[in-house]
């Protein structure tokens, strides 16, 4: 009898350390492969592929959205409030400098109030999300721009001329995500119109410090 009860106490055993290993692949192999196929580049050491994926630069982000080509048969499109030129007098007007030499495009008058309105027709379960049309006053990157009147707008974050899908992730995503994203060979992404990559919070980070230690998903 005490024989069965080590045997049934070692297959207990034997399934925990299973279900253990089971857990660490799909937790950790998303990660792990990431990790090798920065390695795999040529020239490129494995400290130098790390360094590049946590270093955030806007201009980088830039340049992959703006040459990422046509993914899985899909335009990478722009907005459609911009791609319909009739919109353009809704947040630009066309002036003349003061010695009347040239024209400028310039924000409409009220324009984050503008900007707020026209964003909120279509996206009105998303207000309350983050504050807009509020003061701040601690330090913004240049990059994120905030109204006249120092306000936080939807388009401090957001670019509308920017394009629509990545080759690559912009926001936070869970080891599950990148696990399914690796099984389905994915290589779209959407970019939500982010003025910078957010997929490590990195355009979180640069105003909300306190939110690299929070989870994201």
């Amino acid at each position: 009898m005490p024989s069965i009860k080590y045997k049934k106490t070692f297959h207990s055993i034997i399934l925990l350390l299973l279900l253990f290993c089971l857990i660490s692949i799909v937790r950790f192999y998303p990660a792990c492969i990431e990790v090798f196929a920065q390695d795999s580049i040529p020239g490129e050491s494995s400290s130098k592929a790390l360094k590049s994926k946590t270093e955030s630069s806007t201009d980088t982000d830039k340049k992959n959205i703006l040459e990422s080509e046509d993914v899985n048969g899909q335009n990478l499109e722009i907005h459609e409030f911009v791609r319909d030129q009739d919109n353009c007098n809704k947040c630009h007007d066309v002036r003349q400098t003061a010695d009347n030499k040239a024209s400028v495009i310039v924000f409409v008058d009220n324009s984050a109030i503008v900007q707020t309105v026209n964003c909120m027709k279509c996206h009105p379960q998303h207000f309350g999300d983050h504050p807009v049309l509020v003061q701040t006053f601690i330090p913004v990157p240049k990059d994120l721009p905030l109204s006249k009147n120092m306000e936080i707008t939807c388009m401090t974050c957001h670019n509308t001329h920017y394009l629509r899908y990545s080759d690559r992730p912009w926001t936070p995503r869970s080891h599950k995500n990148k696990f399914l994203d690796f099984v389905k060979k994915k290589k779209e992404y959407k970019t939500y119109f982010l003025r910078r990559n957010n997929s490590e919070k990195e355009l979180c980070i640069s105003c909300h410090t306190a939110v690299r230690h929070q989870k994201g998903y």
